[in-house]
Order: structure tokens, then sequence, then C-alpha cells
């Protein structure tokens, strides 16, 4: 992908969609974040866990599939802490006001939607490549956010120099 304006980002390909409405309210997704940042800090490998937080697991991970019953297709994008940047077939508009729906995890595979503003657009072979700017509800959310991205970010540098080494 061309030019990426943020500066901590990772590139990833996950389910990706853009919505005119969102699909919860921001303290669930703020929610969602924490609870998924728990379980990729410390996943059960490597912690003793109970069998309540087992069960409660499993739960969440039945829940999330419930709620999200079908995914969007999978999309090459970069993912910042300010901006998204993603190829699809559909032309968008600049300026336009919106949701990124994004799952995040396939272990965890809830549909999220995160306010967004669609700052670019510019063809791309068939498709559209779409610059769009997060647009955060609350602080809180932005927070969990940027952790998630940060803990990408290093994610995504770690693998690059296992790859060149």
């Amino acid at each position: 992908m061309p030019d990426f304006p943020d500066g901590l980002f990772f590139e990833t390909s996950l389910p990706l969609t853009w919505l005119a409405e969102p699909v919860q309210h921001p303290l669930e997704a703020q929610r969602y974040l924490e609870v998924l940042e728990a379980m990729e800090q410390h996943p059960h490998e490597e912690r003793e866990v109970s069998q309540v937080e087992s069960r409660l697991d499993l739960q969440l991970l039945w829940l999330a599939r419930l709620l999200t019953p079908q995914k969007p297709p999978e999309r090459d994008c970069v993912i910042g802490i300010e901006y998204l940047q993603w190829s699809q077939p559909d032309a968008l508009t600049a300026g336009q006001e919106g949701y990124v729906g994004l799952i995040l995890s396939p272990h965890l595979p809830y549909l999220m939607s995160l306010p967004a503003r669609i700052e670019q657009v510019s063809s791309q072979g068939e498709g559209q490549l779409i610059l769009a700017r997060w647009v955060y509800p609350t602080p809180g959310l932005k927070e969990a956010f940027e952790r998630t991205v940060f803990r990408r970010h290093r994610e995504h540098i770690r693998r690059n120099r296992g790859a060149s080494s």
C-alpha cells in the first residue's frame, strides 16, 4: 500500500467492511478491546486458568460467534492510531462519515464498529484505495484502541525482524 500518514501502525488481512450505522455502543467496543487485550497478553498456555475463567472464556467465544454470524470479506489493510487504509471494490466519497466494521481476532470473532471519516479515495486496479481517519467517540475507546494498535505494531515489527534474520 502507498504512503501511510500514521507513524504507529500494523499491516494485516482481516474481515473489514464500511457500515452506515454502528453495530454496538462505544462502551461495548472498548470492553471488547480490553477483553481481547487480556486474552492476547495472557493466553491460556502461559497462565494457570481456573475452571471458572475457562468457562467464561468459552462463553465469550460463543457469544462473539452468535453476535457475528457472518463475517465481512477479508481485506488487506493498514491500521494506525489515527488512520486506516484498505482496498475495496465499492467506491466511497471523501468526507463521508460512517463506521468501519472489523474483526480483530479469529479467536474472539466479534464484529466491532468504530466511527471514521473517509479522507481520501483513489483508484487502484479494479477497486478503490480508501484512507479513513478514526473519529473516537470516547477517550476510553481511544485509549483501548491505541493499546491494541501498539501491541499489534510491536508484533508486526517482531515478525518482520524474524523473517529477515
